[in-house]
């Protein structure tokens, strides 16, 4: 009786499992590969093996890991959510400040992860998102209220993420301190302990005013 080749079929089919990682409700995920040609079905999953290792590493869940031959999910994108779920808010006959709130968040908060299939979001993907927006300066009161716009859209799409999980920045980012008349002579005296004449330095006193009120200026001017 002639032994029977490894990864071959009794139909004389060729069959290659790519082991994808365990899921999370803990067992392992394998997708299979069949047909006839061997090099072909080789080739198919080792670049579907490839994609895999690719989409981990850029946080995807294992159990959100497209089948084989599936796209990334189509049109329904982060970006698309949110001018739906804007969509949505207008029809409920908001304020047209709050709906200018949300316009600006729909287009603008989360540019970075716009173009991300909402089937495959996951909690870091948006977390980075958080850091990026805290980092370029957006106060932790308007991050929160970006989120909470996002949490909203998201909660007939993916009800199984929970952003509550997200670390939002809290408190308030320091204000830079503007020097009083007191502050400036000090800084004039300790100038000159070290040689620096008076009329060296020069206090740019319509920059302090405008960083304190905008409309201050022309008060100044």
């Amino acid at each position: 009786m002639p032994r029977k080749k490894k990864n071959t079929l009794p139909s004389g089919n060729v069959r290659l499992r790519v082991y994808v990682g365990r899921r999370a409700d803990g067992t392992l995920r394998y997708e299979s590969f069949t047909g006839s040609d061997k090099r072909e079905i080789a080739r198919a999953a080792d670049e579907y093996r490839e994609r895999v290792h690719r989409l981990l590493a850029e946080g995807y869940s294992v159990d959100l890991i497209p089948k084989p031959g599936e796209d990334m999910g189509g049109s329904d994108t982060v970006g698309s959510l949110l001018e739906m779920w804007l969509d949505t808010c207008r029809v409920q006959q908001l304020s047209p400040s709050t709906l200018r709130q949300y316009a600006v968040i729909a287009k603008k908060s989360f540019s970075s992860i716009a173009s991300v299939p909402v089937r495959v979001l996951t909690l870091p993907m948006i977390q980075a998102a958080v850091n990026q927006r805290y980092k370029a300066g957006r106060s932790p009161k308007t991050i929160r209220n970006e989120i909470a716009f996002l949490n909203s859209a998201l909660k007939q799409a993916r009800p199984d993420l929970r952003l509550d999980a997200l670390r939002l920045p809290t408190g308030t980012r320091q204000k830079i301190a503007i020097p009083s008349s007191e502050d400036m002579i000090r800084i004039l005296e300790a100038a000159e302990s070290y040689g620096i004449d008076k009329k060296d330095i020069i206090f740019d006193t319509l920059a302090m005013t405008v960083s304190a009120s905008p409309n201050a200026a022309n008060v100044t001017l």
